[in-house]
C-alpha cells in the first residue's frame, strides 16, 4: 500500500490554533488517498483476517439468513427462500472473498442493450440487512469521524475533558457493504438482468436456479457496488450513469407515482430527470422503467421473473464465501473482519488529528486535546 496526498501541515511546525483544527481535518479528508499500482484499493491478506468472523468483543457473528428469509416478487406477497435454494448459510455472507476485482464503468453511458430472445429482468433494491465484511466509502470518511469526534469532547468542558480515556472514532456511516441476493427462476430464454440500485453499497448475488441461463447483467448503481457469482459466460456491464445520455438523470429514479404515494413531492428537476431516465430506460432495455421489481425498500433476496412452481429443483447456495467479488471503484476498498478494521480505521482517523495539530503521526492524541481544550476554557 501506498499513502499520497498533499502534506499541509510539516512535521516540526508549531502547534495549530484551536479554531484552525476542525476546517483542516476536513480538508485533509479530501488530501489523503491509498493505493495500489494505478487504482485507489485496500486489500489486506484477507484469508487469516476473516478465518473467524468476530465482533469487536470476541462473539461470534452471523449474519441473518434463513430458508425463512422473504423473497421480494414483481407481484403479489415474498415468498421463503427456503423455496428457491437450498444449502443456505449465513456464515458465507460474512465470510472472505476469494479476490476482489475492480470495475470500469463504460464511458458516456454506454450499455450493450439486450438481444432479441433474451428476457429482459429489472430488480430494485435498497441496501439489505444482511452486512458483508466488505468495506467500500469515500476517504474523507477518516476526517469526517475526527472533525465530528472533536467537536464533541471539545464542547463538552476541562473537567469532563480531563476524564476523557479515548476517543470514539468510528465511521460516521454504515460502510459494511450489504448483500442482496438475486434469484434467476428458471426459463426457456436466456436473461438479462437489469440491477437497480439507488444509493450503492449493495453486493448483488446472483443465484441461478437449474434451467436458467443469465447471458448479461447491467448494473445501475447510484453508488459504489458490486456482484458476487457472476454466473459463467455472462457478461457484467456497468454503465457511468452520470454522464452521457444519462447525464439528464445521473441516477436511478423511482417513479414519481410511488414517491407520491409514500407522501412525498418531487421537485421539477426530479421529475425532469424522471421522465428523462424513463426515456433512457425504454430505449436501451425495451421495457418500460417501472417494470419487474420496483418501488421496494430494503431486501434480502429478490426474485427476478415470476416465482416457479413447486418442485422446481433449487438453487445451490452460494454467497461471498470464496467467491470473486467485482466491485466498483471507491477511494477505500477494504476487507477484513469488523474488529480489525475498526482497529484500521481508528489508525487513520488518528493520523487525521495529528496532522490537523502539525506533530507526527502516533502522537497521543488525547494528550494534544486536553491541553488546548483547557485553554479554550480557563
Amino acid at each position: 500500500m501506498m499513502e499520497t496526498g498533499n502534506n499541509l501541515w510539516n512535521a516540526g511546525r508549531s502547534v495549530m490554533e484551536p479554531k484552525l483544527i476542525l476546517p483542516t481535518l476536513v480538508a485533509l479528508g479530501v488530501g489523503f488517498f491509498y493505493l495500489s499500482g494505478n487504482q485507489k484499493f485496500e486489500l489486506p491478506n484477507v484469508g487469516p483476517l476473516l478465518g473467524a468472523t468476530n465482533m469487536a468483543d470476541g462473539s461470534a457473528w452471523y449474519a441473518s439468513a434463513s430458508g425463512e428469509s422473504a423473497v421480494l416478487q414483481p407481484s403479489g406477497d415474498p415468498i421463503a427462500l427456503g423455496q428457491l435454494a437450498e444449502g443456505i448459510n449465513a456464515t458465507s455472507i460474512s465470510a472472505p472473498p476469494l479476490e476482489i476485482r475492480l470495475l470500469t464503468a463504460m464511458p458516456d453511458c454506454g450499455v450493450t442493450p439486450p438481444d432479441a430472445g433474451q428476457r429482459v429482468a429489472p430488480v430494485l433494491a435498497q441496501p439489505s440487512v444482511l452486512p458483508t465484511q466488505i468495506y467500500s466509502y469515500d476517504d474523507n470518511e477518516f476526517a469526517r469521524s475526527a472533525a465530528y469526534e472533536m467537536n464533541r469532547v471539545m464542547n463538552r468542558g476541562g473537567k469532563i475533558l480531563a476524564d476523557l480515556k479515548k476517543l470514539n472514532l468510528d465511521p460516521m456511516s454504515n460502510s459494511a457493504m450489504d448483500l442482496v441476493t438475486v434469484v434467476v427462476p428458471p426459463g426457456p430464454e436466456p436473461v438479462y438482468l437489469v440491477i437497480k440500485d439507488q444509493f450503492g453499497g449493495i453486493v448483488w448475488n446472483i443465484l441461478p436456479m437449474p434451467g436458467a441461463t443469465v447471458a448479461q447483467v447491467t448494473l445501475l448503481s447510484g453508488g459504489y457496488s458490486g456482484v458476487v457469482n457472476l454466473p459463467e459466460g455472462a457478461r457484467l456491464e456497468i454503465p457511468d450513469i452520470a454522464s452521457g445520455a444519462c447525464g439528464a438523470f445521473h441516477r436511478v429514479i423511482e417513479k414519481v407515482s410511488v414517491t407520491e404515494a409514500r407522501g412525498f413531492v418531487p421537485s421539477d428537476e426530479t421529475r425532469a430527470a424522471a421522465v428523462a431516465y424513463e426515456a433512457w430506460f425504454l430505449q436501451t432495455f425495451g421495457i418500460a422503467a417501472d417494470v419487474g421489481l420496483t418501488g421496494r425498500d430494503r431486501a434480502t433476496a429478490v426474485l427476478a421473473g415470476a416465482a416457479p412452481l413447486d418442485g422446481t429443483p433449487k438453487a445451490a447456495w452460494k454467497a461471498v464465501e470464496g467467491q470473486i467479488v467485482f466491485l466498483m471503484p471507491n477511494d477505500v476498498i477494504y476487507a477484513a473482519e469488523e474488529k480489525q478494521h475498526k482497529e484500521w480505521f481508528l489508525t487513520k482517523a488518528n493520523a487525521e488529528i495529528t496532522k490537523a495539530f502539525g506533530v507526527p503521526e502516533g502522537s497521543d492524541v488525547l494528550a494534544l486535546i486536553k491541553p488546548v481544550t483547557h485553554e479554550r476554557t480557563n
